[in-house]
């Protein structure tokens, strides 16, 4: 292992290293007793923990399942993958923003349809009264199967697809049931990794939760959030012990779905008679809700005033010119802070890379040994903690911590493109 190597793996213990002298009373002085109770006294524990563990559960099979899909499309059709990119390019709480802003009580919906019907009204449920989590649900799903189909498209590069193609029609299978019964199952055993960070994202995910999360039971990482930002001493134990206790958890279930994914030769039982039509409707739906968030961000960001009874809002000199004079306010230090963290993302990941590559037979590397911390440490108190002691404060803790977010993503992306270099760089092609 190389210096490299050794440094990277460094910086990632140092938030665990943080979470563990916080959990044990270095900071409150007090015992571990005294965060297990503080943990036990909060209302709707058990609640908010099982609403947790459901959607992110749930958000992964059926990201999987699209992605199913939407690869399948990708690859027999060869459509663009333009917008899926565009997808994925919009922050989550960008994408919750606008879901919040589309369908909310009075969102864009319910003024497109009292401009039609005075009548017109949502269901009384949404936002903020979403007790199952279904609007933190949709924003996980549209989000992470553009992920993993953007991730299984050139690793399906990998798999002889010509030769397995020309065996489902020997069998007498069609397109969809080849792709379903021979094809997926061995690509989406490619994307153990990346599974694991959409799992671990939609697990501890803070953004969406407190978006769109319920008022009544909060997200387990809203809870964290408010922990570890009390003043209370004793609250940033119980939030730090609950931080590892949410590591724990994601690691005993990522452990059990690698064993699980290895035993499971098919995930098809019986022959399939559909064309994906499910898969196609779900598509649809996720890109109407892209559009919608992204259309009603931009009618309320230029809004003037804008009556609940009316379909359009009044555009003003004055909106237009408070949407400008934000620009060196907001927008400057936005795109000035995305630049800096998409530098170092990208660099850290060439450099895991590069070591990965020389030091090991780029034929065995899969997507394997990729950090999953970063992405599910989104409270990383700990990391925080070393960030003061070394000075790193304001700005150079805010691209610190936001980076370990898009690092993952970028050492997915470029892994399968970087070990394809060194494949043929090694064979002299």
């Amino acid at each position: 292992m190389k210096w490299v190597e050794r440094g990277l793996i460094a910086l990632l213990c140092f938030p665990v290293i943080g979470l563990l002298w916080q959990s044990l009373g270095g900071l409150s002085g007090q015992p571990l007793k005294s965060a297990w109770d503080f943990l036990r006294a909060e209302p709707a524990m058990v609640q908010s923990i099982v609403l947790t563990l459901a959607i992110a559960c749930t958000s992964v099979l059926l990201a999987l399942w699209v992605s199913c899909w939407l690869t399948f499309r990708a690859l027999r059709r060869s459509p663009s993958v333009r917008f899926q990119s565009l997808i994925l390019a919009i922050p989550h709480s960008a994408m919750a923003l606008g879901a919040l802003l589309f369908l909310g009580a009075s969102g864009v919906v319910v003024r497109w349809g009292l401009s039609l019907s005075p009548e017109f009204g949502l269901p009384d449920y949404l936002f903020p009264r979403d007790r199952f989590g279904l609007g933190v649900l949709a924003i996980l799903v549209v989000k992470e199967s553009v992920f993993l189909t953007l991730l299984a498209i050139p690793l399906a590069g990998r798999l002889p697809l010509d030769a397995t193609w020309r065996l489902a029609d020997e069998i007498g299978f069609n397109g969809w049931q080849g792709w379903r019964m021979l094809i997926w199952p061995q690509l989406r055993r490619l994307m153990r990794a990346p599974i694991l960070v959409v799992f671990a994202f939609s697990l501890a995910n803070i953004e969406v939760a407190m978006i769109l999360g319920s008022d009544q039971i909060p997200f387990f990482a809203v809870h964290m959030l408010r922990w570890l930002t009390d003043p209370d001493p004793v609250s940033q134990q119980a939030g730090a012990m609950a931080v590892l206790g949410l590591l724990s958890v994601l690691l005993l279930l990522s452990l059990a779905w690698v064993s699980m994914d290895r035993r499971l030769v098919s995930d098809v039982q019986t022959p399939i008679n559909t064309q994906g039509m499910p898969q196609a409707l779900f598509s649809s739906l996720g890109a109407v809700l892209v559009l919608g968030c992204m259309a009603s961000l931009f009618l309320w960001s230029i809004a003037g005033s804008w009556s609940v009874r009316e379909a359009w809002p009044s555009v003003t000199a004055t909106s237009l010119s408070r949407v400008a004079l934000s620009a060196q306010r907001v927008w400057l230090t936005t795109a000035g802070l995305g630049l800096v963290v998409a530098t170092l993302a990208v660099v850290l990941a060439v450099i895991w890379l590069e070591c990965m590559t020389t030091s090991a037979d780029p034929t065995e590397l899969g997507l394997v040994g990729v950090p999953v911390l970063p992405k599910s440490c989104r409270c990383p108190a700990g990391l925080l903690g070393w960030l003061y002691v070394l000075g790193l404060i304001r700005f150079g803790a805010v691209v610190s911590v936001t980076c370990w977010s898009p690092y993952p993503m970028s050492w997915f992306v470029l892994s399968d493109a970087w070990t394809s270099v060194r494949i043929r760089a090694r064979l002299g092609c």
